[in-house]
Formats: C-alpha cells, structure tokens, sequence
C-alpha cells in the first residue's frame, strides 16, 4: 500500500478531498444559520430573530467558526507541555496523525463557514443604501471583538476537554515543567545575548518577567531561575529549535527530552506538518522582528531529537522522510484509500454530497432559495482551495513585511474586490441577467468568495500577533489594514456604483 508519507501526490489528492467535503459542509451551515437568522426580517414569523444593522446576518457563522477553530487548536496554542494536534482528542487518537483531516476541519470547514467578503459587504451596504454609517462602523467592532471572544472560549473549551481527558495526569506539573524549560533556555541567554534578553523574554508565558532593565536586574534572575530547577541539559541542535511555533497560534514549544517516537509524538509531528500544509509550505515566522532575534532562533524548522546534526530529518516528522518520493496512480491510489478509512469514507461522502447537492439544483423548483444553497456549496470548494493555493505566499514578503500573511490578506481583498463587483452587476443589470443568471451570481457571492474569504484563519492571525505586545503592534497593524482596506474597496466600487447613477 502506498502511503502517505511516500507520496506528495497521495498527500495532495486527500487533502483536497478532505477540503472539498468540508468546505461544502461549511457552506451550507452558513447559508441555513443566515437563512435561520433572518426569518423573521421582512415581516416574517413574528417567533423568529432577525439580524440586520450592527447585529449582521453572517455573524452568527463568524463566531461559530472561531469557536470551532479554537476548539480544534493545537497544543501549541495553550502551552501543553504534551504535544498534541488537537488538543481536543486523546494523544494516541488516530485524529491526531491525520494531518489532511485537521486541514480539512480548520481550513475547510471552519474557513468556509466564516466568511470575510459577505461580512464587508452587508456593512458597506447598511452604510451607502440606508446611510446608516455609524451602525457600519459598530458593525465592523462588533464582528471583530465577537470572533475573538468566539476563538478564546472555543480554546478555553479544548483545554477543559484536555483536564477531563488527562485526569490522572499531574497537569499543573506538566505545565511548570514547560514553563521551566522556557525559562532555562532564556536564562541561558542571557550571558550572551545582551540586549537582546528582552525580546526572548517577550516571547515567553505573560506570567515570567518581560523587561529586563539592567544587568543586575538580569543576574538577579539568573540567580532565582538556577534555584531549584532541576531539568536535564538539552543538546545545542535542540536548544537552537526550542522557540519554534506552529503555524496556526504559535506558542512557545519545549523540546524534546528524549528521542524515542511516542504516540504524541507523532501526534505533534502530524499538528506541525498539518498547519505548515495550511499555510501552503513551511512554518511561518515568529511575530517578532528576526532581526532582533540571535541565529539560533531564526530557525524556523521542525525541532529534531537531541544527537541528530543540523540539517537531518527527524524520523518522528511524518512529511520528513529521505526517501524517493513514488509516484501515484489509480490502483494505488484506491489501495490506499482503503488502508486510510477516514480518508477513505471521506471521499465516498465527498461523491454522494456532491451528487445530491446536483439533484437539488436541478430538481427543486419550488424554493428558489434551497436551489441558491445547493448550488452555493457546489461551488464552496473552488474558493476553498484557491484560498488554501494562495496561503503559500504567507510570510513570503521580502525585507520588513515577512511577518505579513500575504496570502489570507489576498485572498479576503480579492472575494471582497468581487464580492462588491457582483453586487454592482445586480443591482445594475439584475433584471436582463434572467433567472439562471441571478441565481449563478447570488452562489457566486454566499458560495464561492464566501469560502475564498475566512474569518477564522484571520482571527487567529491576530491573536498570533498579540503575542508579540508591547514588543510591535502588528496585531493591530494588520487588523485595520485588512478591515479598512475591504471598506475603501467596498466604498469605491459599490459606493460609487449606488450614488454615480
């Protein structure tokens, strides 16, 4: 059987499966939690909600999906000295190995049932049609702090699983031994590094001092730091890596004491390679400046066990192995499949969703907005996987911007650019479009740039850049650039289509 690790088109082909089927499912619960929410607009049912002005129909899938995505962080978001992919799950849980599932859940489904285009978009019309700017603005403040809180509760809800799960574990023990090692190593530092204590130390817990005002205040903390802490001495290979993160919500991990595979090893060896794989290639950087960082911590490679020299794979990477890789065919393929039943059973639910969903469009003639969701989430997937596609430029920015996401920030202004276009062309040229053809663009909308446009993924980005303050702003930075950006678009081609005719 070939398998995964073998094969890059093996690994491509199901991930796509697994982004396809779930940015379908992402879709249509977006769509029924919006059509939900505005029953009673309109003069509907006088027992059903109605979201409108600040309270916007799509924010109910926004703050659903950063829950979601919260709940299935990795470890490296809560500081869990185990290493786990999905902090939700047991360590030896197949789950956890899955890399192309946890894509499939995160960027897939909660990428697809958030929505960043739909959300500017009903804002900017709230405040050029009805000139209800001052709701607009509350609007964009209410969505954003939403998610956020949506993102913390979905963690603080994993990490509440983790206790129950672990309850014969001394996680309070674990926890200080994770923080200990952060403080050996930055400690350890400090003899070398000068002024530049201060940065290693903002990129620890929040609870370790952050500032270091002078060489005695930085002996004072050696000293109490050597006080009872009783760690084993880790190779220079392994300490160079320690400050590694993963892609998602970055954290600082501890390395490995021993190199002997584990099942949560391999576990967070799937958590990395699967969040890399979110990000199109390789880890992403840290949030703070690598100029400001000493060598070793430049490295932003996976950690690899202690007597493994510089540049080697870890045989406990799943995607590093030194091996040839094989090429894919049909035979091998099903073979495969039948080996990996998750992925297996995700490609036979994939063929008949996408099967009934076609049945709909061209059956159902007596809801027209049942045939809009159905047609929706055929074309869910198509945005789903260019955002994905266009998530490999993140941190690619040359010189200053290597922090920027480029990719996410492309892939939200581009459905919002067309977001807003299409909308034109509605309101314009509605009534010679037809039936079909009104339709075609309504999906185009909810569907396709809703899913080519995420929240989740933009949330914990943000977060991720929090976690450098006071050191930069950047958290704030690419906030408002992202949200004022898709408003001056949204002012200059919708706004300028409503009040130029």
């Amino acid at each position: 059987m070939l398998r995964k690790r073998d094969s890059a088109g093996l690994r491509l082909a199901i991930t796509l499966i697994h982004l396809a089927l779930w940015a379908q499912l992402g879709v249509a619960t977006r769509a029924f939690l919006a059509k939900f929410f505005t029953l009673g607009c309109n003069g509907g049912s006088s027992w059903a909600p109605c979201l409108e002005g600040v309270w916007f129909r799509d924010l109910p899938a926004n703050l659903l999906g950063s829950f979601i995505i919260g709940l299935f962080a990795a470890s490296s978001s809560a500081g869990l000295a185990v290493d786990k992919a999905l902090v939700l799950l047991p360590p030896d849980h197949p789950w956890q190995q899955n890399f192309e599932l946890q894509i499939g859940i995160r960027t897939g489904y909660c990428g697809s049932l958030t929505t960043f285009a739909s959300w500017n978009l009903e804002l900017v019309t709230l405040g050029v049609v009805q000139a209800k700017w001052g709701q607009a603005v509350a609007g964009y403040f209410v969505g954003m702090c939403g998610a956020l809180v949506a993102y913390c509760v979905g963690l603080h809800a994993a990490l509440l699983v983790d206790r129950w799960i672990s309850k014969d574990r001394n996680v309070l023990a674990e926890l200080a031994q994770y923080r200990s090692k952060e403080v050996q190593y930055i400690s350890g530092q400090l003899d070398q590094l000068d002024g530049a204590g201060e940065q290693l130390m903002e990129q620890a817990e929040p609870d370790i001092p952050r500032i270091l005002p002078d060489p005695q205040a930085r002996a004072s903390l050696r000293q109490a730091l050597s006080t009872g802490l009783e760690l084993q001495t880790f190779q220079t290979a392994t300490s160079s890596l320690l400050m590694e993160a993963e892609p998602d919500l970055p954290r600082i991990t501890p390395s490995r004491i021993s190199p002997t595979p584990s099942a949560a090893g391999a576990a967070g060896a799937a958590g990395a390679a699967a969040e890399a794989a979110e990000q199109g290639a390789g880890a992403q950087p840290s949030p703070f400046d690598a100029a400001q960082q000493p060598d070793g911590l430049r490295q932003r490679q996976h950690r690899q066990p202690s007597g493994l020299p510089p540049g080697k794979p870890s045989p406990n990477l799943l995607p590093s192995v030194a091996q040839p890789d094989q090429r894919l065919t049909a035979a091998s393929f099903g073979e495969s499949l039948r080996g990996y039943r998750t992925d297996g059973l995700a490609l036979l639910l994939l063929l008949a969703l996408t099967a009934a969903l076609a049945t709909g469009v061209g059956v159902q003639s007596d809801h027209e907005w049942l045939r809009t969701i159905w047609m929706c989430c055929l074309l869910g997937p198509f945005g789903c996987t260019l955002r994905w596609w266009l998530s490999r430029w993140n941190y690619k920015l040359p010189g200053a911007l290597a922090w920027f996401p480029a990719g996410t920030f492309a892939a939200n202004m581009l459905g919002t650019t067309t977001d807003f276009s299409l909308q034109c062309v509605l309101q314009r040229r509605g009534s010679a479009l037809g039936y079909w053809g009104t339709l075609m663009i309504e999906s185009v909308i909810t569907g396709f740039n809703g899913s080519l446009t995420t929240v989740s993924t933009f949330i914990t980005e943000v977060v991720k850049f929090a976690d450098a303050i006071p050191d930069n702003f950047r958290a704030y930075t690419y906030t408002l650039l992202s949200l004022g950006c898709g408003f001056a678009l949204g002012i200059a081609i919708y706004g300028w289509s409503v009040w130029a005719y």
